[in-house]
């Protein structure tokens, strides 16, 4: 018998690129990212522009507060509280 051939009532293994995600890891990320995105989209703009443009990597906290004409502190404070609200809403969630 070939080494490639399968028991008979064997099943089949799935093989997978190697670290490459599973699809049901892949599919659990993709339904964490909407859910995440949703939940950004959801705060209010004078939270979620400081989160998104610091959390582009994009921008210094300087840089956001002169776009926002925003003191520093506030645009630090601003994104602290994002993220405090997202990680709660996150956790009530189960993720």
């Amino acid at each position: 018998m070939d080494s490639r051939e399968e028991t008979p009532g064997a099943v089949p293994s799935l093989a997978f690129t190697a670290g490459g995600p599973s699809p049901e890891r892949a599919a659990l990320d993709g339904e964490q990212q909407r859910t995440i995105t949703r939940l950004v989209r959801a705060l209010p703009p004078k939270l979620r522009d400081p989160l998104v443009l610091v959390g582009s990597g994009d921008y210094s906290y300087d840089d956001v507060a002169a776009m926002l004409a925003t003191p520093v502190g506030t645009v630090k404070w601003r994104v602290s509280e994002a993220r405090r609200q997202l990680r709660v809403k996150l956790t009530r969630l189960g993720f």
